[in-house]
């Protein structure tokens, strides 16, 4: 489920679906996007819904905007994709990847699996809007 609080101007942007009842992270979209033949396996997207591509929370499809990390990590990220419903990082689509696999503790190229997130402790992120071009993700453990 998307969450979007405009009053604190974030979005909470899940990494796993459920399909038959079971949580899990896509084989072949969002973090696994290029678990798929010819492509490098690392690349990545972090995928928008439908309802936050409607919000304007982010710029228009094309348009380049920062976002900087949690832990320091800045990267230039634009909407694309149908409709702009995926956040990809324009200079190398695997850039979003190998972040998230360091981050999870996963080896590049490694297909990131539902127990990587849980054993991390987030299945989702926050992105806050900042000001003009520039947004904050909020991607910090939650385990204790």
């Amino acid at each position: 489920m998307t969450e979007i609080a405009h009053g604190s101007r974030y979005v909470r942007i899940p990494l796993t679906v459920v399909r038959g009842g079971v949580e899990c992270v896509p084989n072949r979209s969002g973090l696994n996007w290029g678990q798929r033949p010819g492509r490098n396996l690392n690349q990545a997207y972090l995928p928008i819904s439908a309802e936050i591509q409607r919000s304007e929370f982010f710029p228009a499809i094309g348009i380049a905007f920062e976002v900087e990390c949690d832990d320091g990590a800045v990267f230039e990220a634009v909407r694309a994709q149908q409709n702009g419903k995926a956040l990809e990082t324009p200079a190398r689509n695997s850039l979003i990847g190998e972040y998230f696999r360091n981050r999870l503790g996963v080896r590049l190229g490694e297909q990131v699996a539902i127990w990587h997130l849980i054993d991390y402790g987030r299945t989702s992120m926050e992105i806050f809007y900042i000001d003009g071009n520039r947004y904050f993700l909020d991607f910090a453990s939650k385990k204790n």
